[in-house]
Parts: C-alpha cells; structure tokens; sequence
C-alpha cells in the first residue's frame, strides 16, 4: 500500500471519527440548518397546505369565527398528527411561518443525529457513516414538503437503533416500554413508518428468539397501543368511495421511481452527488449477500424493498417508493462490514452532501423570491372568501411542483377558504361544507371548471398557459405577475368579509 493511499484512509478515518461526537454533530447538523430560515418561503410542494391546516386548528382552538363555517376539528387518533401536535401549541404565540420552519427544523437537525444513532447502535464502526445521514437529510420526500413522513423517518431510525442495538443483553419490562413509546411516537408521524417499524422489530424478534426468551409475545406487547389504535383508526373512516387509480406493474417504471426517490430541484446535480454513494452502498449489501450476511437491518431492507417492488403505486399515494426509502436507510449499516466500501461511501457522501445542501440553498433561495411575489399579490385579496386554486402537473421544477399549494397563503394570511382533496380523510381537520376542486386532467375541462367556479368567489391560476385556461362566466382579471393570475367572480351575491 502507498503512502499517499495510507495518508488518505487516515483521513478518511479521522473524518469517520467525527460520527463520535455528538455536540460537533449538532453543531453540523445546525449548520446545515440555515437554508431553511435563509428563504422567506420554503418551495416545497406540500409544506404550505400543512402550514394551513396547523393556522386553521390554531385558529379553531382559539375560538375564532374566520374557518368556523368551513371546517372543523377532528382529533381522532389518526397516524398522521405529529406536526400538528408540535404546530397548534406554537401558533399560540408565534406565526404560522415562523411555526413551520421551527419544525423542518427539528427534523433537519433530528435526522442526520437519528441515522448515526442507528448506524452506531446496530454495527461496529456504525458511526464512521455519520456522512450518509445529511446527504439524506434534503431528500425528495422533503422537497415534497411530507412534513409528517419525514419526521416518521427519523422516529424510525431510533426505533431501529433501540430495538436493534447490539448491547442489548435482557428485554424487560424498560426495554419494552421505550420500545412501546417509540412504536406511538411513529405511528402519529406517519403509517409507513409505522409499518416499517412493524417490519422491523417483526424481523428482530424471529431472529431473537433463541437469544432471548419469549421476545416475539414481547415485542408484539410493544406494539399493541399502537396497534389497537391504528384498528380502531381503520374502523371509524368509511371508504370515500372515490376511484384509485392504480399502477401495472413494469420493473422499468419501479427502477426510475426508486431513482426518483434521490431527486429533487436539480436532478442533474442531485443525480452527480448521491451516485458514488450508492454505488458504495450497492458493492456493500452485494457482498453482504453473498456473504449470506443475517443481519436484521438488511433482512428488513430485503423485505422493505421486495413490497417496493410487488406493491402497485396508488393514486398520489405511492406506497412502494415510501417504503423503499426505509429500505436504503435500513441497508446503510452494511457499509461498516467493509472497510474499503465503508471509508470510499463516507467520503463521497460527504462530498456528495456539501454538494447537496449547497445546490438545495440556492434552490430555495431562487424559488422564495417567485413565491414571494405571489404571496404579495394573494394577499391584497379581500379577507375570508372562497378561492379555487388551480396549478397544472406540468409546472414543475425538477421533479418537485413547488406552487402546488401555493394558494394556501391565501389562507394563512388573509384567512381564505381554499379547497384541499386530501384534507378531510386523513388529518385532523374535516369539511363541514364540501368545496369540489378540479385535479389531474380535470384541470384540462373546462366545462367542468365553469360549473364548480360558480361557488367561489376568486380564482387562483398558475401555469395558465400550459392548460390553455379561460376564466368561466362572470370572472375578470384583477391582478396578476405574469406568474399568478387571479380572477375575480363578479356576478352579484359575493360579499366580503372585510
């Protein structure tokens, strides 16, 4: 072996030791932090409709009148409550924008800590890939703004590590509570991390279950509240009715979905980073399969990856790609079993994720500056009507569609009632009157927009171009940026609240 090549895995080692040091892994996680409060608005393609679902709960709690005739509450326990149970307290005594980055916040900072918490817990040398953990951080899921998923994410990676850990010598009664907690804890961020989890620990408890006496009745016992209540969750929301479109199967389709899983503004850019790092990550979970490695995580990832492959994709919903971003976490460790991979994939990913978070600032920063004027526009509008957004599936950036709940700062700012699809069924907000939107190629009907404008008072309209739109009866132009048209329904009978 050269010099220079010794004088490199030195290097590489000493970085690997810095996975050692948690104060000085918060402080980079932190660092890494500051993208986020940098840009005024975030582009991140779910992120404001949770913002206004958090402002319309805080706004129910507090009593007042603006969404009362619209919505109302719903704290059943659905698996899907976690940003709103961190939200609605905080809106209490600070803005819904400042609200919302205190929570990508926690997840930003939570999750590089959480993954070298599971590496370090499950494998020896597991801390060495402390890089793997912020090269993920701003993953696609993120930059789709799946507030509650990615905090499910990083909840999964200590329920991994707890559950997985190699210290562990006797299962108590301890054990099995913290287990129980983290098991609730994941099943209020998000179902598929939630059924990850349940994976998981099935996994470690029929592995474990000559090492340690009676593990499978006890990990079932930790997984029991929140298991009751994901059956009475099922049994308490009756199906919408609505038709799901399901997608065949083709093995071409799943392979560019799963790459589609590292993609966000700059696919380019995006795809140049993590490529070397899972190039490394793929040479290590080959070896350990030949290798017959039965280790839990990667047993779980097999599994995790197998559904990935059989589930058909439904709907927006895609179950397969959600769960195959739990399978490469769960493969990581792997990387520690093999010196050479081990040291080549933590540099690259740290190369890989300076690279990353440097593409994703400017990213937003560029993207804020075009919300911003949209948001300025929304919010000269009169307070408390109705307003049908509409924003085509072309108008992308990348692979991320950053103004498809843009219409939401109508709401956060000037209380507007603007429509979700997904609001009622799954989160703890439900209609009390129904507002039908067009989605899909439904965008492309014009007689059917016509029909459903005549119960909104505005028309919110991005990317009017791309689907030829015309404003129904009744509507005229009252302002736009070139970027966002906003009509105005001027038959008589609309009245403002302000």
């Amino acid at each position: 072996m050269s010099i220079s090549t010794k004088r490199f895995e030195s290097l590489v080692d000493q970085i690997g030791k810095i996975g050692q040091s948690w104060p000085l892994l918060v402080i980079l996680a932190c660092l890494q932090c500051t993208i986020l409060w940098l840009a005024q608005y975030l582009p991140l393609q779910d992120y404001p409709g949770h913002l206004l679902r958090h402002h319309i709960l805080a706004s129910l709690l507090k009593g007042e009148q603006a969404f009362q005739e619209y919505f109302a509450a719903d704290w059943r326990p659905v698996p899907y409550l976690a940003s709103d149970l961190l939200a609605v307290p905080l809106e209490l005594v600070t803005n819904p924008i400042i609200v919302g980055k205190l929570i990508l916040s926690t997840y930003v900072i939570g999750f590089p800590l959480c993954f070298t918490y599971f590496a370090k817990k499950v494998v020896r040398n597991g801390h060495t890939l402390w890089p793997y953990g912020f090269l993920f951080t701003y993953n696609h899921f993120f930059q789709r703004g799946y507030v509650n998923y990615c905090l499910g994410t990083a909840i999964f990676l200590i329920l991994a590590g707890y559950a997985g850990s190699k210290s562990i010598r006797h299962i108590g009664p301890k054990h099995i509570a913290i287990l129980s907690l983290l098991g609730l804890a994941t099943y209020f961020s998000h179902l598929f991390a939630w059924t990850a989890a349940a994976i998981y620990l099935a996994v470690a408890a029929w592995r474990g279950r000559r090492r340690h006496r009676g593990i499978v009745v006890k990990y079932f016992v930790a997984l029991a509240p929140s298991l009751i209540l994901l059956s009475l969750m099922v049994m308490s929301y009756a199906p919408s009715g609505e038709p799901v479109g399901v997608r065949s199967f083709h093995l071409t389709n799943k392979l560019r979905e799963f790459a589609g899983n590292f993609l966000g503004f700059r696919w380019y850019l995006e795809a140049l980073a993590v490529a070397a790092p899972l190039a490394a990550l793929g040479g290590a979970v080959g070896r350990s399969v030949l290798s017959r490695s039965r280790r839990t995580f990667l047993i779980s990832s097999a599994i995790l990856f197998g559904a990935f492959l059989l589930i058909p994709d439904i709907g927006f919903v895609s179950v397969g790609r959600r769960l195959a971003w739990f399978s490469v976490l769960l493969a990581c460790p792997t990387l520690a079993e093999w010196p050479h991979l081990r040291r080549a994939g933590s540099i690259f990913a740290l190369v890989g994720a300076i690279a990353l978070i440097t593409s994703t600032g400017f990213a937003y920063a560029k993207l804020s500056k075009q919300i911003a004027s949209d948001v300025n526009l929304m919010r000269q509008m009169p307070v408390g009507q109705t307003a049908l957004p509409i924003e085509p599936e072309q108008l992308k950036v990348g692979s991320i569609k950053p103004y498809r709940h843009a219409s939401a700062y109508y709401g956060l700012y000037r209380d507007g009632i603007v429509p979700w699809t997904w609001l009622a069924q799954w989160h703890p907000v439900r209609y009390r009157r129904d507002l039908p939107v067009p989605i899909g190629k439904e965008l492309m009907d014009h007689a059917l927009i016509d029909k459903l404008a005549r119960t909104y008072s505005w028309i919110l309209v991005w990317g009017k171009e791309q689907i030829g739109f015309r404003p129904p009866p009744g509507f005229t132009l009252w302002r736009d940026n070139s970027h966002l048209y906003i009509y105005k329904n001027e038959r008589p009978g609309v009245e403002s609240r302000e």
